[in-house]
């Protein structure tokens, strides 16, 4: 989130037209990647980027002490920004294996991608909305990972996101941003787990008459265990979107799916709660759950900072609290949407 504040704070304003404004998208990648940088150093890590010095200390955030504990970093992330020859903040790397792996670590944190286009662009109709949040979404991915099946699931996230935000219902949302994902290349495996999911999650719907919440919830297990186990960008964000089609509307049954499984749960849990939360909102969290977030006052205070980004009372001090990324690098996700794949999604019914 971050790293989208830096870029976009002088950028956005309360305005229909997006073509008006001096904002390039792919430029984005810039704020994210020194961000990411400054992320790295409170892992306790270093970069050979020749910015890590300079930018590493910046802002508001990396001067909260408990922001500096290590958390079981992505490795793909981690080798991508600090390795000499890795990631220079646009997604091209040098390092084989790592810049073309399908990890789920772009797709984790696309979610704010979706919010900040919402929040910059109130008078912009809904499908352009979602069509920049889907290609600013696929840059936050771009800037560590390299491969269509780590970064496309991230712009369909931000889509969907963005669709919700505007009004639509869960199945709306989904339909209405899988457009875009079919105009990309190598959209395959993203498309087919989608489809996947939402077929799933019409069965276990068609099955509400199991007997007990356990035979549900153990229906549920092999669904998700027939969609994969989360590692990668595909999967996790199709067990996401399968826990929540599956819930009816329920934000506790939601997370209750995307975390029981026996894959990369935190992910999937983290991308179910983004949908989920942007869908219900904050209501619909269980009190027990919110009492034991950590840092809650730090998390409020970005998503209320990205969510009001084009307000000017909002931004005293945002140049000390959000420094101007130096420099420009720009991200080699795909620049415009172009004819992909000729899958069609099924769309849930519900």
């Amino acid at each position: 989130m971050e790293g989208l504040i830096c870029y976009l704070k002088d950028k956005f304003s309360v305005t229909s037209d997006k073509r008006q404004l001096n904002v390039n998208v792919r430029d984005v990648a810039t704020g994210l990647h020194q961000s990411y940088l400054r992320w790295i150093h409170t892992q306790g890590l270093n970069s050979s980027h020749n910015l890590f010095h300079k930018v590493r200390d910046k802002g508001w955030l990396i001067q909260i002490p408990a922001l500096h504990k290590r958390r079981a970093p992505d490795d793909t992330c981690t080798r991508a920004l600090t390795t000499p020859g890795g990631n220079g903040g646009g997604g091209k790397t040098a390092l084989p294996g790592y810049g073309r792996r399908k990890g789920c670590g772009g797709v984790v944190r696309a979610a704010p991608a979706g919010l900040v286009v919402h929040s910059a662009f109130p008078l912009l109709p809904s499908h352009e909305k979602a069509e920049l949040a889907f290609q600013l979404g696929c840059h936050v991915a771009s800037v560590t990972h390299g491969h269509p099946s780590a970064v496309l699931p991230a712009g369909m996230l931000a889509a969907i996101i963005s669709r919700i935000l505007s009004r639509d219902s869960l199945a709306g949302a989904i339909m209405n941003s899988v457009q875009f994902l079919r105009r990309e290349s190598d959209n395959q495996e993203t498309l087919l787990a989608l489809q996947k999911a939402c077929v799933l999650a019409d069965d276990l719907i068609l099955h509400g008459g199991l007997s007990t919440d356990a035979d549900r919830q153990k229906l549920a297990m092999e669904h998700i265990h027939q969609i994969g186990e989360g590692w990668e960008g595909h999967e996790a964000l199709a067990i996401a979107v399968y826990s929540c089609c599956a819930s009816c509307n329920d934000f506790g049954t939601a997370l209750y799916y995307a975390v029981r499984h026996r894959g990369d749960s935190d992910s999937t849990g983290a991308i179910a709660g983004n949908i989920m939360g942007a869908l219900l909102g904050e209501k619909s969290i269980p009190e027990r759950w919110k009492s034991q977030i950590e840092l809650t006052y730090v998390l409020r205070e970005v998503a209320e900072d990205l969510t009001l980004i084009a307000e000017k009372s909002r931004q005293e001090n945002w140049e000390e609290k959000y420094p101007t990324p130096l420099g420009v690098v720009r991200s080699t996700a795909p620049p415009n949407l172009h004819p992909g794949s000729r899958c069609h999604l099924y769309m849930p019914s519900h």
